[in-house]
Parts: structure tokens; sequence; C-alpha cells
């Protein structure tokens, strides 16, 4: 009888120390994957997010109806990956902005969410600039410059702004889009420093190379 329970109570042991360690395992890999940008990990198997699904038609691009630590201003979020790289881009759009021709709501999103990023990231360089020659000079087409790519209203963070990178981030940009001249949104993108590895696995891809 003493030996049963002896083993009995070396069995219940074991199986303690296994459970802990099943634990400590998943504290470590959660904690890690919380690290990232929108919880998610630099090399991470997009199966690994149970809200994020392949993009029909478009190889590479998973779309994420949640991730493990979103943004209150984020409606979508979306990822980059290759099986021979995991994940190289974490990024989202926010819902559509309803604005006028002059654009200040989608400007104002853009500021509000570069705010939040900088508190994570620090230093970034802002880039409000239309190009060379474009008609859209005016302060009522800023809108219509937008969506004909003539005007570009982002927030970069990288190694030239002196950014605190981390996490394997190596960059990040907020910017504004356009859907029509009165709807726009805001995109940001996190990549990370697998993210040359993705471009040559979609290249291979597009190549049909092995």
């Amino acid at each position: 009888m003493e030996f049963k329970s002896a083993s009995r109570t070396r069995r219940r042991t074991i199986v303690g120390f296994i459970a802990l360690a099943m634990l400590f395992g998943f504290l470590c890999v959660t904690a890690f994957a919380a690290d990232g940008p929108f919880g998610i990990a630099m090399g991470a198997d997009p199966k690994s997010y149970p809200d994020c699904a392949p993009m029909e038609n478009s190889s590479g691009v998973f779309f994420c109806n949640a991730v493990p630590q979103p943004l209150p201003s984020i409606r979508t979020y979306f990822l980059t990956a290759w099986p021979s790289t995991g994940v190289c881009i974490a990024g989202g759009v926010s819902d559509a902005i309803q604005t006028s021709d002059f654009g200040n709501k989608v400007r104002q999103s853009v500021d509000d969410l570069a705010a939040q990023i900088r508190e994570a990231y620090g230093s970034n360089r802002k880039v409000d600039a239309l190009a060379a020659g474009s008609p859209w000079t005016e302060p009522r087409y800023w809108m219509m410059g937008l969506l004909r790519g003539d005007r570009h209203y982002m927030y970069v963070w990288d190694s030239q702004s002196g950014a605190k990178l981390k996490n394997s981030v190596v960059s990040v940009f907020v910017a504004a889009q356009a859907t029509t001249t009165l709807v726009g949104w805001v995109v940001v993108k996190f990549y990370f420093s697998n993210h040359a590895a993705c471009e040559a696995a979609e290249k291979k891809a597009g190549t049909g190379l092995p």
C-alpha cells in the first residue's frame, strides 16, 4: 500500500511539473508576442492568430478581424507573411472618415494615431508634401491631391528619425489615404527586420521559381 501511494504521489508530482512547464511556456510565448505591434511577433505563423485568414487572390496577405492588442482607432488589421518567413509586416486601417475637400478630419485622424505611436516609438519624421507640377495646389483640393496620389501626408519612424525601434521593428508608417474627395482613412504599417526576405519570397512566388 505504501508503494502504491508513493507511486501515485510521484505521478501527481510529475503531472504537476508538466502542467507548470506548459503554463510557463505559454506565458513566455504570450509575453513575447505581446511585445510586438498589435501583439504580433515577427516570424509568427499567421495561423497562430485565429482571427486572421488569407486574403483571396492575394498571396502572402492575411486579414484579421481581431488581434491580441488592438488599437481603438483601427478597424481592420492585416499581415504580410510567407511560409519561409512568417509575419514580416503588421498593419491596420481605420474606419472610413467623412471629411471635406480640405481634408481636415483625415489629417486630424492621422495626427492622433501618430501621437499614440510616438508614445511607444519616440521621434518621427513628418512628410507633408505635394508632388512637383501637381495642379492640386489650393487648400480646397487637398483631398483631390491625396486621391490622385500627388499629396503625401504621413509620419515615419525609422533609424533616420531617431526612433526607439524595438521588437524587431525597423520602420513604422502612419499615412492618410483617400477613397473619394470626401472620404478618407488612415493606414499604419509596421515593418519587421525580415521584410526583405518577404519581398524575395513574393518575387519568387510571382516568377514560379522554387
